[in-house]
């Protein structure tokens, strides 16, 4: 493989003998009805809420969504003020909360247009509720197609390609629509598109285009992407952070070029990822641990801290009007609402888990620089995000402590780059930023990717492997699979760190992960075969998690 610094030269040799033809990558057809939804998607709001996004070729003044308990009764509408855009984009997004919902039941939704269908979705498990879900895991997913992963052998300069499809073979998001009916909701740390390596697909003659075109590449490879991610996103609530292929048009820089002398307005700081998803992912949630400790039978830490007066009556048989307020104070003070940066930062709870996605890439705290930072090493100038320095590790501390290990027993830490890794570039910053948190709070299990290729590392804190191994260990697991897919395929394994014990590893198949919690003391970690649909192995992890008395 070319290395980055010979990009800029092939790429000129290319154009100068007319090598590759100027043609961008597919750009999805612009429908009639401007207001037909595309790449849409679902997140969580809650347990009794939903959020609806989508994107459209004309901004809306009113998106609305139409929802009920029957697909022929859809008798509720929800709409917002929110269809935002950016320079290069040729789209608009929209977003829509709904709000009032039960929890664990399936809602039937309809976005408002001439040219749309109906849709379906389930909504959270009530934080505390003990009965088994499954969700999958899937991170560094690109492009299917001619444009992206697949059955192509040699690029458009007879240069070979690594580990293509098979004739025939499941592409992940074709395995994970035909296994919907196993899991709940998706979590994705990360890397979406692949579109800001369009530089490096035209110069290695991946696709084809001009360099002129750039902007155009981008934004190609990016609507192709979530409109065939929108398959999956749209049925199954899919909870996101960012990965570096989010930072930038030119991720990581070639040669001389850097973000900020080649990329164009737009194409900058993690735009189009916060166009997408910042108001689509929660805040914070956490499972009431305040209001637990003070007394307040039927509440949450959410419901103290809006100091609602419905709320305040709804207390008084329990304590005094003014212990309520100063409650509500308290809340205010000590959650870690305010600190959240979604979709960088944020947490959920959904049945017996608490699920906190962090952000590796900008915001490490106390003066360690991010990967994706100035002087981070990736020629990028992104972030830092939040209002202070230590805004980040902060937040992860106080919502961790928040959680009432009664209530959801398991956490679940995802981010996009591993520190514990089979691979030579583990990232040492985050490791310096991240686990001492993680191993202060007690986490389960921490999921990463950014490496491409699929690894379970045994339990381990401070480079020594747990004595416990996977029979309640007192440090976190690890699952690392950035094997989705993307243009390039997959990377070999590096097992030289002898110290890391690596419990299974694979560098030769696509696929993704399904996280099976069984109850409060279970949880089984699947992998998933992307092609064949069979796991491949799978490991259970045993935690007392006892119950406080």
């Amino acid at each position: 493989m070319l290395r980055a610094s010979n990009l800029i030269a092939l790429a000129a040799l290319l154009s100068a003998t007319g090598a590759i033809a100027d043609i961008v990558p597919e750009l999805p057809p612009i429908p009639n009805d401007l207001t037909t939804p595309v790449q849409t998607r679902l997140a969580f709001n809650g347990d009794t809420g939903m959020t609806v996004g989508w994107n459209t070729f004309k901004q809306l003044s009113s998106p609305k969504v139409y929802y009920g308990s029957w697909p022929d009764q859809l008798w509720f509408s929800a709409s917002s003020k929110s269809s935002i855009t950016y320079p290069t984009s040729r789209t608009w997004a929209n977003t829509v909360k709904l709000t009032g919902l039960t929890p664990s039941t399936t809602y039937y939704y309809k976005i408002d247009s001439t040219n749309s269908t109906i849709s379906s979705f389930k909504t959270a498990r009530a934080r505390g509720d003990q009965t088994p879900f499954t969700a999958a895991l899937v991170i560094d997913m690109g492009v299917f197609g001619p444009d992206g992963l697949s059955t192509r052998t040699t690029s458009y300069t007879n240069q070979t390609i690594t580990f293509p499809l098979k004739p025939g073979e499941h592409t992940t998001i074709q395995r994970m629509l035909a296994m919907k009916d196993q899991y709940e909701f998706v979590l994705h740390p990360g890397d979406f598109a692949y579109a800001d390596s369009w530089f490096k697909e035209y110069s290695l003659g991946y696709i084809n285009g001009s360099v002129a075109d750039g902007a155009a590449m981008y934004e190609g490879l990016n609507e192709q992407f979530f409109a065939e991610l929108s398959a999956v996103s749209s049925i199954k609530p899919y909870m996101v952070t960012a990965g570096n292929h989010e930072a930038n048009c030119l991720n990581g820089g070639s040669g001389n070029m850097t973000e900020a002398s080649f990329c164009p307005i737009g194409q900058t700081n993690f735009t189009q990822f916060t166009n997408r998803f910042a108001l689509m992912m929660p805040g914070s949630s956490s499972s009431s641990k305040l209001a637990k400790r003070l007394g307040l039978s039927g509440l949450n830490d959410d419901d103290l801290k809006r100091e609602d007066p419905s709320i305040n009556r709804r207390v008084r048989d329990d304590v005094s009007f003014a212990k309520a307020r100063l409650a509500a104070r308290d809340a205010r003070r000590s959650s870690p609402t305010a600190a959240a940066v979604p979709p960088f930062w944020y947490s959920f709870d959904y049945g017996m888990a608490h699920f906190l996605f962090i952000n590796t890439e900008t915001n490490l705290g106390n003066g360690i620089i991010g990967p994706d930072e100035p002087n981070g090493g990736q020629n990028d100038n992104d972030g830092p995000f939040g209002s202070y320095m230590n805004q980040q590790v902060d937040f992860i501390d106080q919502d961790l402590a928040n959680v009432d290990r009664d209530v959801t027993p398991w956490i679940v830490v995802a981010g996009h780059r591993p520190w514990y890794v089979a691979n030579a570039f583990p990232c040492p910053a985050c490791q310096s930023a991240f686990e001492g948190l993680l191993v202060k709070h007690n986490v389960d299990l921490g999921v990463f990717g950014h490496t491409h290729n699929q690894q379970l590392i045994a339990p381990t804190k401070n480079n020594q492997t747990d004595p416990n191994g996977w029979n309640n260990p007192s440090a976190p697991a690890y699952v690392v699979n950035g094997a989705a897919g993307h243009f390039e395929g997959l990377e070999p394994l590096f097992l030289g760190y002898p110290w890391l014990n690596v419990t299974w590893a694979n560098d030769t198949m696509y696929g993704f992960n399904q996280l099976v919690f069984k109850d409060r003391q279970h949880l089984e970690i699947q992998f998933i075969n992307s092609n064949t649909g069979n796991i491949e192995f799978s490991q259970t992890l045993f935690k007392e998690h006892e119950a406080s008395k």
